[in-house]
Order: structure tokens, then sequence, then C-alpha cells
């Protein structure tokens, strides 16, 4: 999940567009370490 969210987050980068990714519980149990494991793909 975290390849495909960061893929999707790339296209509007490279356009020089903002991207906003709603992050919650659901997907893996703790927000938090879902946000950073995109940052660190996103290389933020």
């Amino acid at each position: 999940m975290r390849r495909e969210t960061a893929e999707l987050g790339r296209k509007p980068v490279t356009e020089n567009r903002r991207a906003y990714v709603l992050v919650n519980n659901r997907a893996e149990g703790n927000a938090a370490l879902t946000v950073q494991g995109l940052s660190e793909r996103l290389s933020i």
C-alpha cells in the first residue's frame, strides 16, 4: 500500500502541483508510522 500511495503522490509533485494524502489508522493500525514510511519512500 505504501508503494502504490507513493507512486500516486509522485505524479503531481513532478508536475509542480501539490499532493495531499490523508492517513488514518485503518490501513496499518498506526498512522504515524504510515506517514513516516511514506515520507521515506518519497524522500521528503
